[in-house]
């Protein structure tokens, strides 16, 4: 009876640490491809804030730009801080 009882905790358990595992690994896939997209959204506001750089616009597109490119750099600055972290 006992033993009955502890094999199916154990059984009980391995299955709740696979289904964990199998969770694990779909948020880190998630994971890394959000760190993509943060990725190329700078990229493309580095695109745009060199090429506003080059013409003559109002002033409030040009803040917006910095701004936006600002937080990216800072967000990204955060990602790689947490991966040096986790390694």
């Amino acid at each position: 009876m006992i033993e009955n009882d502890l094999l199916e905790m154990a059984e009980d358990c391995k299955s709740r640490i696979e289904e964990k595992n199998e969770e694990l690994e779909k948020l880190k896939i998630e994971n890394h491809e959000l760190k993509k997209e943060i990725m190329t959204a700078y990229g493309l506001v580095r695109i745009l804030d060199n090429l506003l750089e080059e013409c003559i616009i109002e002033r409030e597109v040009k803040n917006i730009s910095d701004v936006l490119r600002t937080h990216l750099s800072d967000l990204f600055d955060k990602i790689f801080s947490y991966n040096i972290e986790d390694e």
